[in-house]
């Protein structure tokens, strides 16, 4: 820190009266925690030889005096030296929040005048018969503005802010890593349901692949209109029960098979009978004396 990095930060004051303020002229431009730490604490050299001690028993005597501020950074690192250590757990937004709390506290209000620090009279000058102090004037609107927007106090409100919002969003991290974690377990127990599935899928398409072919060797079939055409060579099976050569008649062999067991009707007893009929081939007389006393009917094959 330097006198001249100090001054820019906090509006060029070329006295400390222009720094901390001064009733009879104009409100402190202090705007940093380091000014304000100056202002309350560091007395004026004049005084006691700049060994008044506002904060602590401790803090360096003055060096400099109210009409400038050419050695301001010295008694600022020399009120920072004896301040207390910092805690060691790491500071939270509430902690900061607390802190600006416990600042604002210490002001005092006076006849439409707002001080942070010890005032006795006219000015912040650093004289204990005057004021330790940072003056700000409340009497305007534009007055109040100056005093409730203080940039030290803004940049650490900020950084509560910024505190909270790390914290939310670390909360939500976490609650998305159980649902991950959830997720993933459901996943693992969803595993076999999956292979069944899978193994169900695979059957289907298979059925559903035989049943498309069994349907095109149908269709196949009925492309086949003469008895001369529709041959076993085609997977088909003329199934006219007349001697029609022509016709929609031509259907798929399983189908004509399927037909003629169902047509037996008994079983093996059904195939003897057929067996023994058409032994006969289109010899009527042949077929007649063949019947039995149980009067049973053989069908006659027609070619």
């Amino acid at each position: 820190l330097t006198a001249a990095v100090f001054k820019e930060e906090n509006d060029n004051p070329t006295n400390r009266k222009e720094l901390c303020g001064d009733t009879t002229s104009a409100p402190a431009k202090a705007k940093t925690v380091t000014a304000f730490l100056y202002c309350v604490c560091a007395g004026e050299q004049s005084e006691s030889g700049g060994g008044f001690k506002a904060c602590s028993n401790a803090q360096p005597a003055n060096a400099n005096t109210r009409s400038a501020l050419t050695n301001v950074h010295t008694a600022i690192q020399g009120l920072v030296n004896v301040r207390p250590q910092p805690a060691a757990e790491e500071i939270t937004a509430d902690d900061i929040t607390k802190m600006i709390a416990t600042v604002n506290s210490k002001t005092t209000s006076k006849a439409q005048q707002a001080f942070y620090g010890t005032f006795a009279a006219n000015d912040c000058g650093g004289l204990s018969g005057s004021g330790l102090c940072v003056y700000y004037k409340t009497a305007t609107k534009a007055d109040s503005k100056a005093y409730h927007n203080i940039q030290w106090q803004k940049q650490l409100e900020a950084a509560a802010n910024d505190l909270r919002d790390q914290q939310l969003a670390a909360q939500r991290l976490q609650g998305l890593l159980l649902q991950l974690k959830s997720l993933k377990k459901q996943a693992y127990n969803l595993k076999p349901q999956l292979e069944i599935y899978k193994q169900l899928q695979v059957t289907a398409g298979k059925s559903g692949t035989t049943q498309a072919a069994q349907a095109k060797k149908g269709d196949d079939c009925k492309q086949h209109t003469t008895n001369a055409t529709c041959t076993a060579e085609n997977n088909c099976k003329w199934d006219s029960t007349t001697e029609k050569n022509e016709g929609d008649f031509c259907k798929p062999k399983d189908k004509v098979r399927q037909k003629t067991q169902a047509g037996t009707g008994g079983g093996a007893a059904g195939s003897t009978a057929t067996t023994e009929s058409t032994r006969h081939g289109t010899d009527k007389k042949a077929c007649e004396a063949e019947k039995t006393g149980d009067k049973q009917k053989l069908r006659m094959e027609k070619r």
